[in-house]
């Protein structure tokens, strides 16, 4: 959990790690499920800027498709990375970065993109797949 102090909203970021595709999967499905019943989900994509690197001008930006998820109580992206740690392990996350309370999501996409790029590379990020 995270807390903006100028603003006092408060962000939550989640990671689920898998080490076995099939539970990956079936954990999918579950997620999917519960989302659906408790809000309004929808794929989309986010253009992440990332610091530019001295070699090259300007800004890199990176898609990275995700889940989107709104309801009542929490909103936020949610996206799958397969094996974001090295090619040769078997190693899946479910990623979320959330904003807690009824708060309109567009507000706070600039506050959860910071905290995604403060996270692992989503080279190959993909929604969740049976939302």
């Amino acid at each position: 959990m995270y807390a903006d102090t100028g603003s006092d909203d408060r962000y939550l970021v989640v990671n689920w790690y898998f080490d076995d595709n099939a539970d990956l999967l079936q954990a999918e499905m579950d997620l999917c499920s519960r989302l659906r019943a408790a809000g309004n989900v929808s794929f989309s994509e986010l253009i992440l800027s990332k610091e530019p690197d001295p070699s090259q001008s300007g800004s890199i930006f990176d898609p990275v498709a995700i889940t989107r998820f709104e309801s009542e109580t929490s909103s936020g992206y949610f996206t799958v990375v397969e094996k974001p740690l090295s090619p040769e392990h078997d190693d899946y996350f479910i990623a979320y970065f959330g904003v807690v309370g009824s708060a309109p999501l567009s507000d706070h996409t600039a506050a959860l993109e910071d905290l995604m790029l403060r996270s692992y590379s989503f080279n190959g990020a993909r929604p969740l797949a049976f939302c």
